[in-house]
């Protein structure tokens, strides 16, 4: 269940961030995104997620060019570090199309990164428990 809204919706560039409020139980994550497209900046949302819940990011330009996906952060047993998986439907800036899943093991304060299908675009993650968690 969504208790509410974290993140920003800033319409004019294109960003939509929606990530369930903090919920009791679980630890919350302050989740960092940096996503590019070769040298090109797509977004760098920022955004709170509580341990096994969805959060939903949407990036696009005029032309329809970004990333709309999802992600979900869960602690791994026995250790310090936090797997993020994601689904992601991303269209480049020369109109290819990617989907993907990938998923990350990011040990908290260092970055973790992924290219995608062989193509220039790039997810860096960056994670550390969330303030007040």
């Amino acid at each position: 269940m969504v208790r509410g809204l974290v993140g920003a919706a800033l319409f004019a560039t294109g960003l939509l961030v929606f990530a369930p409020a903090a919920a009791a139980e679980g630890p919350a994550y302050a989740v960092s995104l940096k996503l590019t497209d070769g040298e090109r900046l797509v977004g760098q949302p920022r955004l709170t997620v509580r341990a096994g819940e969805r959060a939903v990011i949407v990036i696009r330009d005029a032309e329809g060019h970004g990333v709309s996906m999802s992600l979900i952060a869960r602690p791994r047993a026995g250790s310090d570090s936090v797997d993020v998986s994601s689904t992601m439907d991303i269209v480049l800036s020369t109109g290819e199309r990617i989907e993907a899943k990938p998923a990350l093991l990011v040990k908290p304060g260092q970055p973790a990164a992924v290219a995608l299908g062989g193509a220039p675009f790039r997810m860096v993650v960056t994670l550390e428990a969330a303030p007040g968690a």
